[in-house]
């Protein structure tokens, strides 16, 4: 059996499943229940306006396999703390200046450390599974271990800010991942992509242990530096 076959979190054989690129529960929040009667269209690279008439259709996924158990029980805290972290940031930012701070204790209080811990470990599965997908030259072993063992990732960061755009659109969706690599190497030293949400985006950005150390990265959050986050305009 290929590895590809496999659960890249927990490498059982299944049976596996897939997980939204962006939120179920964000999709719902946004567009309500998709049916035939009431459709999505979808736009990437290879197709526009694909018709989208279920939120449980795979074109919303990503390829990276990942095994129901871990894509459920195993990780169910961390997809609920996004839920309400999302909610929260896109009820707040009409309201919020560049640079201002939100605190995760107006989600979370008491257990304010674990919860949002629980926020980067859901974007940890989001990657994970965009590497797997993806075939990107970047070791899932940190990935896999900080969902396992609920650690924080020691190179994962997290920006949140106002949503960039599509033509002037909100955007709902994933970029792509830039990659920064070592000059005349294969070796990766940063990835970057976006994840959209309507007045909502947020940088994703891996880093290897020199990368972690550069001003770019100065304001992004990681929970080693708090429970507090620096909001970003993205729109400029």
């Amino acid at each position: 059996m290929s590895k590809r076959e496999r659960c890249w979190i927990c490498d059982s054989t299944g049976p596996l499943s897939k997980e939204h690129r962006v939120k179920r529960s964000d999709l719902q929040d946004l567009f309500g229940n998709v049916s035939a009667e009431h459709p999505l269209y979808l736009h990437n690279d290879a197709r526009r306006n694909q018709r989208i008439i279920s939120l449980k259709n795979d074109r919303l996924k990503s390829g990276g396999p990942i095994c129901i158990s871990c894509n459920s029980t195993r990780t169910q805290p961390h997809d609920e703390a996004w839920t309400k972290l999302s909610r929260a940031l896109r009820r707040r930012l009409p309201y919020m200046k560049a640079g201002q701070r939100f605190s995760g204790t107006n989600v979370f209080a008491p257990d304010t450390r674990r919860q949002m811990l629980n926020v980067h470990l859901y974007f940890a599965k989001l990657f994970g599974c965009h590497i797997a997908d993806l075939n990107v030259a970047i070791d899932l072993s940190p990935f896999r271990r900080a969902i396992l063992d609920s650690v924080a990732h020691p190179g994962l960061y997290l920006n949140f800010g106002f949503g960039l755009t599509d033509g002037g659109e909100p955007h709902v969706g994933t970029s792509d991942i830039e990659l920064v690599t070592k000059s005349g190497a294969n070796t990766i030293l940063a990835a970057t992509w976006f994840q959209g949400v309507a007045n909502l985006s947020v940088r994703v950005t891996f880093a290897d242990a020199e990368r972690q150390r550069l001003k770019s990265l100065a304001d992004a959050w990681h929970p080693d530096r708090g429970t507090s986050l620096r909001i970003v305009d993205y729109t400029r």
